[in-house]
């Protein structure tokens, strides 16, 4: 018989946890292959592995979402798990200090939630966003920067930047901004969830952060190794420099000096300032 045929039976039985988690974790291991995971007995595996992820905590749980991880590469089996409710149940691990599982799980969502609104809504509707700052502040590096990632697929939709969830980031991502291991990519979605949602003037009017909460954090970004993040850190300046009380902020005419007439800020900073009367 098809290994993939014996492990979805497996996932479908009254076997032990355990059992059924060995299973699942071999199953991540076959999907990798993508000729195993465009076959049928791949599609038939969904069911069970999502219908796993509503069982109270289980050593299975890890490897269920790893194996599903691995199959929503697919576009049809990113379609198919959509479909059998997954999203919902992915949302609701992410609690307490199981940082794998909350790594596996965000992949997972960034997954399903790419050209797919419906899925984006429904996370956010499910408190994703809510879950995400239960967690953030003690997360290790790694899993920040996979929050990241996942926050920035949400609010490249428009409605979500602008909707109370999404504001709710703002703070605690200039504060991840300043944590002095945290890399280039995780600086990069982080940066964009920020332009994402202060790009639009109703929403920056929501906030009275101050220029040590948010200009100091984005100068030394102007210098870093990587120019996509110089590039989102010049855009965001230019946006929180639309308002008038950061422009007149002591601190701000102090750090954002002639020692950036160069910079990818400026070059971004005078666009915006031209095209500021007519937008």
């Amino acid at each position: 018989m098809n290994a993939v045929d014996v492990l979805c039976r497996i996932l479908s039985s009254n076997c032990s946890m355990e059992l059924k988690g060995d299973a699942a974790e071999l199953c991540g291991v076959l999907f990798g292959n993508t000729r195993i995971r465009s076959t049928m007995a791949a599609a038939r595996c969904v069911e069970p592995l999502v219908s796993l992820l509503v069982t109270e905590f289980s050593p299975a749980q890890h490897s269920v979402v790893c194996a599903l991880d691995k199959l929503v590469d697919d576009e049809q089996l990113a379609e198919l798990v959509a479909a059998h409710g997954a999203v919902i149940p992915l949302v609701g691990l992410l609690y307490g200090r199981s940082y794998m599982l909350h790594e596996a799980i965000s992949r997972a969502l960034v997954k399903l939630g790419k050209d797919r609104p419906a899925c984006k809504m429904e996370m956010v509707k499910a408190g994703v966003i809510e879950s995400i700052l239960d967690i953030l502040h003690e997360a290790p590096d790694f899993l920040c920067a996979a929050f990241a990632e996942l926050l920035r697929i949400l609010t490249n939709n428009t409605s979500i930047a602008k909707g109370p969830s999404a504001a709710k980031v703002v703070e605690p991502l200039f504060l991840l901004l300043t944590r002095p291991e945290f890399g280039p990519d995780g600086q990069h979605s982080a940066l964009q969830v920020l332009v994402n949602i202060l790009e639009h003037p109703q929403c920056r009017a929501d906030y009275t952060l101050t220029s040590h909460q948010t200009i100091e954090p984005l100068i030394p970004l102007l210098d870093s190794p990587a120019p996509a993040v110089q590039q989102l850190a010049a855009e965001l300046l230019s946006h929180l420099l639309m308002e008038e009380h950061l422009q007149k902020d002591p601190v701000t005419q102090q750090v954002i000096g002639p020692s950036y007439t160069g910079s990818w800020f400026w070059h971004t900073y005078l666009a915006a300032e031209s095209c500021k009367g007519s937008c």
